[in-house]
């Protein structure tokens, strides 16, 4: 899965390695990146799941994975 914000992000790392030490792959990509790039990395990887901060608008990675004919890839918002 992808891990990353468009936003601070604030508090996504601490995410991204709970998800890891519960075996998950994690890419993180990191805060402030834009949606292209979430989903650019998203496909890239082949991933099955981006995970994106409470303050970012998942709909917008969604639309993004879509112009790239993408979608059966799940966007959810991290809780917190």
């Amino acid at each position: 899965m992808v891990v990353g914000s468009t936003g601070s992000g604030e508090g996504l790392d601490v995410e991204a390695r709970r998800l890891r030490d519960t075996g998950a792959e994690v890419v993180w990509i990191g805060a402030g990146v834009s949606v292209d790039d979430l989903a650019a990395t998203a496909v890239a990887e082949d991933a099955a799941r981006v995970v994106v901060a409470s303050g970012d608008d998942p709909t917008a990675v969604t639309a993004a994975l879509a112009a790239r004919h993408v979608d059966d890839v799940d966007v959810i918002t991290a809780a917190g």
